[in-house]
């Protein structure tokens, strides 16, 4: 894709061994993409064109510079966005590929973030967001709907790179700051996600002799009962009663 966004490519950077400089020109690049692109609560398709160059030039940026500033505001853009599009399937069962392919960049960005920060409680304050965790959430409680509509599970393979996100950030918490009631609705329709049609239907064509196994195959029986695992407080033992 060429860039039209004025930014030039990651490459010009400097070397690793003047990291302060480094750091500075990444946060400049933040600093700016805040300034020119603001969220926008209604999509055009120039917004979303931009801001796929935008991630996608985000998305260059070597893991080490990565981690340097993860509290900037322009993560409040992509979690935003990743929300709205959320918010959007659930609601009309489709997004246009390019809307796809925005989400795609968004989450894979956030996934990058959260495996490198040394410290994911900084992250916290917007990855933490109970509208974004709602968004989620609604999509994994009407996954039989949402699937049967996205032929080529394109959205869905999102939504299941989410909850690996989720994990991941669950998992590396301390763990005096795992048993809180952050992600009980989000342990709630990982639930909803295991006694779904969809769950029912992977489990009983599952061959057992398979090498590989497809991605609603993974998403179901592994990622989702992970997820649940993972949990040590008293969300798992609701589940646990009352399912």
């Amino acid at each position: 894709m060429q860039t039209t966004i004025g930014i030039k490519p990651s490459r010009s950077f400097p070397s690793k061994s003047d990291s302060s400089r480094f750091q500075r020109k990444f946060k400049s690049m933040l600093d700016d993409f805040s300034r020119k692109y603001p969220y926008k609560l209604r999509r055009s398709k120039s917004y979303v064109d931009t801001m796929n160059e935008v991630i996608e030039e985000l998305n260059n940026i070597p893991y080490s510079t990565l981690a340097t500033v993860p509290l900037h505001q322009f993560y409040n853009t992509i979690q935003n966005l990743i929300r709205d599009l959320l918010i959007d399937w659930h609601s009309t069962y489709q997004l246009n590929p390019e809307e796809t392919f925005l989400l795609r960049n968004c989450v894979y960005h956030l996934n990058r973030l959260v495996n490198i920060v040394d410290d994911v409680t900084v992250l916290t304050l917007w990855l933490l967001d109970p509208l974004l965790i709602n968004a989620l959430a609604n999509c994994m409680s009407n996954i039989d709907q949402l699937l049967s509509n996205d032929k080529e599970k394109n959205n869905f393979k999102q939504l299941s790179h989410l909850l690996d996100l989720f994990t991941t950030y669950y998992q590396r918490l301390p763990s005096n700051l795992q048993n809180t009631d952050d992600f009980q609705r989000l342990f709630e329709a990982t639930m909803d996600c295991l006694v779904s049609s969809k769950y029912d239907q992977v489990f009983r064509k599952l061959k057992p002799k398979a090498n590989s196994m497809t991605t609603k195959e993974y998403f179901f029986l592994i990622k989702c009962p992970l997820f649940i695992t993972s949990n040590h407080g008293k969300i798992f033992f609701f589940h646990i009663f009352f399912y």
